[in-house]
């Protein structure tokens, strides 16, 4: 009897243990790795209206901050014979702040500072997707480092962009709820509201109203890989641009996955589609696809540095050619 009640009382003490543990595993269960380099979709007429973007449903602890910078350059060159033509480099400065003022519910502003042009990376651009096989769209034999955005609409009128320079761009106000950080079983989710605002100090580099966009971002970490994966609704309440009309419902979405490599150091790949942006342009794709490339590099703690290729595998003609982006993000 005394045998039975000690293998009895050894029975549940080693099944509350392991009920105990499991409970703890899943509270302390990271749903999420460093993420990824989070930048807008860099096409030209893009730019002038917010934009989803491959990110992770992380939200920082209640009271920390975080302060990151992106620098992106991209180049585009898109020759629809008769129809359309946009030719030009793109160089951004970002600065974004995000503020966490609870466990679950983080605050962010982003302010860009947008300059467009010639450029000088033409021959750069070409020479690399000719080396890597990709394709060279109408690139040969062109002039190189010019500046144009034109071309027809579907009713033969025309449009066309020729400011260039240096511009601050539109204020984007977001806030990012996190509904569940998950467990071993279940992934993360968190749930993204954005508005942009017309503060742009040139109506070409902007837009005249407000964009809206509505989210949902998932995650599950195996370690070391975590897979994540999003989509969103964007609405434009100013459709009209220069003679150009935008669709006003958007949508947008992406497919992601990283790999910690190290402690400090992490790879991401993933895939970014959006809708038909064009309501008014003659032959314009009706989806753009880009594959992003990038990596995370924890300096310290709190430092880390980022950078990210992003490629157009299809179609050539409603996307940018090819977008690089270096960036720096401080905690505290």
């Amino acid at each position: 009897m005394v045998m039975r009640s000690c293998l009895t009382f050894l029975f549940f003490s080693v099944l509350t243990s392991i009920v105990t543990q499991s409970a703890i595993a899943n509270d302390l269960v990271k749903n999420w790795g460093r993420g990824f380099v989070e930048i807008d979709n860099q096409f030209p007429l893009a730019l002038n209206h917010n934009s989803f973007r491959p990110m992770s449903p992380e939200v920082k602890p209640k009271g920390e901050s975080s302060l990151r910078f992106t620098y992106a350059i991209s180049n585009n060159y898109i020759l629809v014979k008769k129809k359309y033509r946009i030719d030009g480099e793109y160089r951004i400065a970002n600065i974004n702040y995000r503020y966490s003022i609870f466990d679950n519910l983080e605050l962010g502003a982003n302010i860009p500072l947008v300059w467009r042009g010639g450029g000088n990376l033409d021959s750069f651009v070409d020479e690399f997707h000719k080396k890597l096989g990709f394709p060279r769209g109408e690139r040969r034999g062109k002039p190189k480092n010019k500046f144009g955005i034109y071309g027809l609409n579907k009713d033969d009128s025309a449009f066309g962009l020729n400011k260039t320079g240096s511009e601050i761009g539109d204020l984007t106000l977001s806030a990012k709820y996190l509904l569940t950080s998950g467990n071993i079983q279940k992934p993360a989710w968190s749930i993204l509201s954005e508005i942009r605002l017309p503060t742009a100090t040139e109506e070409s580099y902007g837009q005249d109203s407000v964009d809206i966009t509505l989210g949902v971002i998932g995650s599950k970490s195996y370690m070391p890989w975590s897979f994540y994966w999003g989509g969103a609704y964007l609405y434009y309440a100013d459709t009209f641009l220069r003679n150009i009309e935008y669709k006003r419902h958007h949508f947008e979405g992406f497919l992601g996955v990283e790999y910690e490599f190290s402690e400090k150091l992490s790879f991401n790949v993933a895939t970014y589609i959006a809708s038909d942006l064009m309501e008014s342009i003659q032959m314009f794709p009706e989806y753009a696809i880009y594959l992003d490339t990038g990596l995370k590099y924890e300096i310290t703690p709190k430092n880390i540095f980022e950078f990210l290729l992003r490629e157009n595998p299809y179609p050539s003609k409603g996307t940018a050619d090819f977008s690089v982006i270096f960036g720096v993000q401080h905690s505290f």
